[in-house]
Parts: structure tokens; sequence; C-alpha cells
């Protein structure tokens, strides 16, 4: 047959061509357990079958969110097996971002997983106007189990009809499905911070996504008998293409962490030759095998025994990563290939022609053209780049501009051999070291819609958490203290504006600020840390903005710089510093 044209069909045809192949590994309580990819496919089309019995029709949207899971990808695979468009979320959502991602445009179905707040999920999901069913998703190697809330997808709620199939008959089912879907059909949504406040929602076609397997798999020498590690949430970009798409299309085995707080055991029991992972889950790895070693150790001697011996492929992307980084890991033998992709875009560029480099990101991969505009923006054109963004009316709204290239929103430069170098944001968008897209500007109006702060600045880019500073309106907080609004504080009238602000009843008014607007946010955006500055450090850049100049979030940066590095106290690595 001709080369599968999607990424479910690329799984059904392995399911026939080499049916007791090992396709998925994963973690129950007795030890760890493997789907053969006849197992794996079979399941995808049970799940595939209950969605359409349940009214499913090709372009439906069906939200899913939930933690890192086989039962995830399954889900998402049935899902796009008939026809449907995964529209995915991460597990931490707010209840308030679970509504708005589902309700523009409507959803018709939603899976939900293991998630920190299922009350919050499902008040959320019960405000979607249209929603006509509500799944669990299968819990299967997930770490922790659905409370029977909702019917599972593919299990014993399922609508009746035939008599049950085998595998072998589910696993030709799915193959009889995926041959019909049409390449260039939108299979999933992934959302984007934009730089004015809401996500954008990225649309890929099976086409546009495949690109991770047809150009990022061969240059990086991706393998069937690879053992790739599933950790990061599915709806990462990078993770979702690397488990869906080149699991299908190269057919390596999967192997299912279970969350960050085990990754040292499933590592140590996996021993994956690739690994993809953003800059603070290598930091946290090198500095804990640092520690685990300690003085004098043999560091590489550590980080083989936590399970790192036989990688051969080790991506970074997300965000940068740092170079002691690259470094820490190189002097033990472990290549970081610091790569430059986005949601939008897939993979842009590797270092798949040179060596890695801490400083570069590569070149284009085959198929990708990179240009510079005059102020330094990258352009991509690509075969990889989504078809639009989806509107609240269900429309695409284009991506590229006519020459068909896409504003990344990013400045680099061009190194003399050809490699691209990463400068700057034309965006105030946040990318922590976790590689969490976070809009500043949301976060800032939030805590500035209180009386007591006058402004705010939030913090966090390449950096381990969101962190924020703020100037507080002492006009705003005397006259609160004046009617009573702040306990614990006497004597208020006699004292300055520095001591005032510094008082703990201040200090747990201001907490209290931040507590509030971090409710409404997911984990990731939530500020951790956060400091008080006066005005004085900006009055330069207030200076030039009454000249008529713009004032950028870079000059703030560099004018609070020591404000900023106080709240990321902790040392990288203390083998660093040396």
């Amino acid at each position: 047959m001709l080369s599968p044209a999607t990424h479910p069909e690329a799984l059904a045809w392995r399911a026939a061509t080499a049916p007791d192949r090992v396709a998925v590994r994963f973690r129950r309580d007795t030890g760890w357990e493997a789907w053969t990819t006849r197992q794996y496919a079979a399941a995808v089309g049970r799940q595939a079958q209950h969605l359409i019995d349940l009214g499913l029709r090709r372009g439906d949207r069906v939200g899913i969110v939930g933690a890192t899971s086989p039962g995830w990808a399954v889900g998402a695979l049935a899902v796009q097996s008939a026809g449907g468009v995964v529209v995915s979320l991460y597990p931490s959502s707010a209840p308030a971002q679970v509504t708005r991602a589902l309700t523009a445009p409507p959803t018709r179905m939603v899976l939900v997983g293991s998630v920190p707040d299922e009350d919050g999920v499902a008040a959320a999901v019960d405000a979607v106007p249209g929603v006509a069913h509500v799944l669990a998703l299968d819990p299967v190697g997930a770490v922790a189990r659905p409370s029977g809330r909702w019917p599972v997808l593919g299990g014993p709620t399922a609508p009746d009809g035939e008599a049950s199939r085998s595998d072998e008959d589910e696993a030709a089912f799915l193959a009889e499905l995926t041959a019909r879907l049409d390449p260039d059909a939108p299979c999933t949504v992934i959302f984007t911070s934009g730089t004015t406040g809401d996500p954008k929602a990225a649309v890929h076609s099976f086409r546009s996504i495949a690109q991770i397997a047809d150009s990022v798999a061969p240059a990086l020498g991706y393998r069937e008998d690879d053992d790739y590690f599933v950790y990061l949430p599915l709806n990462h970009a990078a993770e979702q293409s690397n488990t869906l798409v080149v699991g299908g299309h190269v057919g390596w085995t999967l192997n299912f962490g279970r969350s960050m707080d085990t990754i040292y055991d499933d590592l140590a029991d996996v021993r994956p030759t690739v690994m993809f992972g953003v800059p603070r889950v290598f930091e946290k790895i090198g500095r804990d095998c640092l520690a685990a070693a300690g003085d004098g150790g043999d560091v590489a001697a550590t980080l083989r025994a936590s399970g790192l011996d036989r990688l051969r492929v080790v991506l970074g992307g997300g965000a940068p990563m740092p170079a002691e980084v690259v470094d820490l890991f190189g002097r033990h033998g472990i290549a970081i290939r610091n790569g430059y992709g986005s949601t939008e875009g897939n993979g842009i560029c590797m270092p798949w022609e040179t060596a890695p480099r801490a400083d570069t990101v590569g070149t284009p991969l085959p198929g990708v053209e990179v240009r510079l505009a005059d102020d330094g923006e990258i352009l991509v054109r690509s075969h990889g780049l989504c078809i639009g963004y989806l509107d609240a009316d269900g429309g695409l709204r284009p991506l590229v501009d006519d020459d068909g290239f896409y504003h990344s929103g990013d400045v680099g430069e061009l190194t003399a051999d050809g490699q691209l170098r990463l400068v700057d944001r034309t965006r105030d968008i946040i990318i922590t070291s976790g590689g969490k897209n976070v809009s500043p500007r949301q976060i800032e109006q939030a805590l500035t819609a209180s009386p007591y702060l006058r402004a705010a600045m939030v913090v966090g880019n390449d950096r381990p958490y969101v962190g924020a500073l703020v100037t507080p309106d002492v006009a705003a907080i005397r006259a609160s203290v004046g009617g009573n609004g702040v306990d614990g504080l006497d004597g208020f009238d006699g004292m300055g504006d520095d001591e005032l602000v510094g008082h703990p009843a201040v200090r747990a008014l201001l907490d209290g600020v931040v507590a509030d607007v971090n409710a409404g946010l997911s984990r990731p955006e939530q500020v951790k840390r956060w400091t008080v500055v006066s005005d004085g450090p900006a009055a330069a850049v207030a200076a030039s903005a009454a000249a008529g100049m713009k004032v950028r979030r870079s000059d703030l940066h560099r004018a609070y710089r020591d404000d900023i590095d106080a709240l990321y106290q902790e040392a990288l690595y203390p083998e660093a510093a040396q």
C-alpha cells in the first residue's frame, strides 16, 4: 500500500503488519504493562465506535482535559479516527479557562481524565452550551481513577450494538475507518498565548502536523525500535506530536511516565533512547544528580543510574535552554539538542546538520524556509505551519502573510555558518523555563484591578515560575487603614510610606490581593513570589515615554533588573558556578 496519509491510518497499518510489536508501555500498581500495536489500535477503534454511536460527526470538536496517560492518547486518536477535531487543555486550567476555551466555537463532546479539581471542571463543562456528552477517559495508566461521575469512553456503558468484537476485528475496523480520512482536514486545536490576552487556537490538519514525522524524525534519526518517554502534558504541541504523530508514522514505543513526582523511578525503569524536555526538566534532573553524586562524586554515573544511559537523541525546546544546562549534560556524555519550534509552526530549526551548540538552535529543517525581517523578526514558511487560527464563529483566520510566511513574533540572527540564534521576543508573552506560555498583561490587569495596587509587572521569562513586581497605592492603603480595612496596624499616621508598605499587616493585605488573582489562574500562571518596588528606577523609562518614545517591556526589565533577580535567588547548579 501507499504510505499512510494520516497518523491514525499509520497506527492501523502497523497493527496489520506488525500486530505483536510493543507499542505502549505504562505503569500499573503491580508493575509495567505493555500493549501490542494490535491492542493499541483495537482500543482506539473501540472508542471511535463509541463516539460515532453517540453521534460524533466529521468536523465536530471534542474537548480533552486531563493529565498525560495512555487513555488520553487513545481518546484523542479515537476522536481523530472518527473525523473529529481534538481541542486539548491543560489539566490545571482554571474552570473559567475551560469554559471559555470550549464555548467559542462550541464543542460537541468533552473527555475528562485525571484533573486536580474534578468538581471545578464539571461545573466549567456544565456552563458550555451545546455539549451533548461528557465522558471519562479510560483510566488505564492514569495516576488517579475516575470518580464515576461520567461514563467511561469505550467502556461497559457504551451503547449496545453488535456483540463485542475481538481485538483483531477492532483493529480492522480502525483501518477501514481511517482509510476515509482527509489528510487536509483539521485534526487538532492547540492553544497558544496571544499578545493581547486570550490564547489563540492554532488548528493543525493531519498533513501539517505530520511535519514532525516527515522532517524532524528523519533529520534526527528517529527509529521504530526507539523507546520514547512520554511525561509532559499532552496538550503541549511537541509532546502531542511526538506521542500521536511520531508514534503512528514512525512506530516507536511510547513509555508513559506517571507524573513529575515519579520521574526518576519511571526513567530508571524505561531507560529511554529519545527524550524531549523543557529547560526546567533538565535543570531539575541536573541539579538532583549533582546533589546525589555529592562533592567529588561521579556525576556521569549518577546520570546513567537515573535511566539516561541509553539516550541517543535528547531534544530541548519550549523555551531557550540555559548554556550551563547544555554544558553540564554535555560534559557527562549527553548532548542536548536545543531546537526551535512553535505551536503554529511545528519544528522549525534543529541542530541536525551540525553539532549541538548552547547559543544557537541549529539550522532550518528540511522543507522549512526561514527569513529575518528588517527588524529581525523570524519569518517561517513550511508545510508544517498550522492551517489557521480558529475564530469564535468556527471559521479559520489566516496565519501567513501574502508570501506564505508565518510571523513568529521572535527576533533572531543568523551566525556565519547559517545557524539561528534567538535574541528576543517582539511579543510580551512570557515563556517560563517549564515551557508554559503566560500572558503577563492579563495577570497585570487583574492585579491592578485591586484598589491597593497602582502598577504591576509580571516576570518569569526563562525562569522557573511567575513572579511580580508591584507598586502599592499608598493613599488607598492609608484610606483603608483609616476605615479599619487593615487589621493589626496601629499608629499609621506617623509612618512614612516605606514603613507603612513594609508593615506585616500591609504585606498580608497585598498577599490577599495576589491570592485572589491566583484563584482565577491555572497553576503555571500563578504568581509564586512578589516584591514591592518604588517608582524611582522607572524614572528614565517614564521620561522616554514623555518624549514620545515607545516604552518596551525590556526597558522595564533593565530598570528593575536587581529586583527581578531577587525573586529567583537559587543558583542553578553549584558546579556551574565553579
